[in-house]
């Protein structure tokens, strides 16, 4: 039977207040003209919960009130989950059997919606003049209420209250998992991930302790906080596996490093000191190679640190880093985080961008092309903009002299992805590449006289550096084939 609000009582041995509860639910709605529905889940009560329920039920055997029950406890959530099913009235609002709430404050905050028309509407604790109780609980509900706020773009004062009015068929609709208390931030999420600015309301509040039967305790707010950032964050985990395969790399390869520079790599870090005190003096390396010593170069001299040998640390993480970026080139490819981790764990113990020593080889150009290509696949999926592939690119085309070179497979893949648009695209990436490394080659011959302020290619392409290359691949574990 359609009623105007349906309360859902989840109940887990409380049989000092369950009755006080539902006498007292039953006043409240006698005579106002709102009808209602009660649905009380028994969560596989221990006590006599559920024999004073039953008792209850035989005494008020009318459409208005329900009793479903557990066999086992399953959790809050788990309750409001079974009792949703059922749930027949425009509105649906959670009641907590403990007498923490008081059931008056449901009509107004049901009036109030009704009024303003509005799907979802909070009873705030925190609004009014309540008690505080305890403080692992206040503090708690602040920082989640914090936490929310951040992620979601809300204003609110009290998510995790249980006075959560919400229009039935709009909490129907959630995909929602939570068997837990966990279930609060789970529906919050959910409201606000379909651009709902949630209201409040205040309401009256009388905390109990856990010496008298309060269930929630510091694990679930953790829980709580760690619901929030996988709505928001659909791939934390992956993010998470990510910094951990990064942390790794740069643990593995710093067992080779030390604060020494070896051939041209601490030419192009002190080309960045200078570079960074205003003087250009970018020699066999390309620009964008000097680039990316530059956030390392003001993070150190903010440590009063001015010597080269700290940048030698600058390989290792640039490389750790590329290792990132593989593994999520291999996961927008297959999706399989399974086979992402053992491409990436390959690559990194006999790695294509492990510099030889602090030489640095072709970490800036590997480093480069995976940011390039994993920007490309997520243009791919419709995530990002090609504006980001052609910044890269121009780095990518200054970092060495046959940087260029790569804008072949760019055109290409373009080419097969696009199906409109395609020459407009692919020159959208490469023009801005073309305009950057000419005007890196005329400052080259203004200052120089030389176009070859970059790597030459007579030099990258010398027999010696194909030979390196193979000794790399067979018996160096740990150092780069390039």
């Amino acid at each position: 039977m359609q009623s105007n609000i349906t309360i859902i009582v989840p109940v887990y041995n409380e049989q000092h207040t369950v009755i006080m509860l539902l006498e007292k639910l039953l006043s409240v709605f006698k005579n106002t003209g709102v009808t209602f529905q009660i649905i009380v889940v028994d969560d596989g009560s221990t006590d006599d919960t559920k024999k004073l329920l039953l008792a209850f039920q035989e005494n008020h055997a009318h459409d208005s009130f329900t009793l479903m029950s557990h066999a086992h406890n399953k959790g809050k959530g788990a309750a409001i989950h079974t009792a949703l099913e059922h749930a027949q009235g425009e509105y649906t609002i959670i009641q907590d059997a403990d007498m923490e709430y008081d059931p008056s404050d449901i009509i107004a905050l049901y009036s109030y919606a009704q009024q303003k028309n509005l799907p979802v509407l909070y009873g705030s604790r925190n609004k009014a003049k309540n008690e505080r109780g305890q403080f692992f609980f206040y503090w708690g509900g602040r920082l989640v209420s914090l936490v929310t706020n951040v992620l979601f773009r809300q204003r609110l004062t009290d998510e995790a209250t249980c006075y959560k009015l919400m229009n039935t068929k709009l909490l129907q609709s959630f995909p929602l998992h939570e068997r837990g208390f966990a279930f609060c931030p789970e529906v919050t999420a959910h409201i606000a991930k379909q651009g709902i600015r949630i209201e409040e309301m205040a309401i009256a509040y009388v905390p109990r302790s856990k010496g008298h039967g309060k269930k929630i305790n510091w694990s679930d707010g953790i829980k709580a906080l760690w619901v929030l950032f996988q709505l928001r964050f659909p791939n934390i985990k992956t993010h998470l596996l990510v910094c951990a395969l990064v942390t790794t790399a740069v643990l593995l390869y710093s067992t080779t490093w030390h604060k020494l520079f070896e051939g041209y790599e601490g030419e192009t870090a002190n080309a960045a000191l200078k570079l960074f005190d205003g003087a250009y003096d970018v020699k066999r390396a390309g620009i964008s190679a000097v680039l990316l010593y530059l956030p390392f170069v003001f993070l150190f001299r903010l440590f009063g640190m001015t010597s080269v040998s700290h940048l030698t640390i600058v390989p290792v993480i640039y490389s750790a880093m590329t290792i990132g970026l593989f593994f999520s080139i291999v996961w927008y490819l297959t999706k399989k985080k399974s086979i992402s981790l053992i491409v990436s764990l390959l690559i990194m113990s006999g790695s294509l961008v492990w510099p030889y020593a602090n030489i640095g080889m072709e970490y800036q150009v590997m480093f480069y092309l995976a940011l390039m290509l994993f920007l490309l696949l997520r243009w791919k999926e419709g995530k990002g903009k090609l504006l980001w592939v052609a910044i890269v690119f121009a780095l990518l085309s200054t970092a060495k002299s046959y940087g260029p070179i790569f804008g072949l497979p760019v055109v290409l893949f373009i080419f097969s992805v696009s199906a409109r648009d395609r020459t407009k695209r692919a020159l959208s990436v490469i023009t801005p590449a073309a305009v950057v490394f000419v005007l890196s080659s005329a400052y080259s011959w203004y200052t120089r006289g030389s176009i070859v302020g970059v790597y030459s290619l007579s030099h990258e392409f010398q027999i010696w550096t194909w030979w390196e290359g193979f000794y790399g691949i067979f018996f160096s574990i740990g150092k780069g084939i390039f």
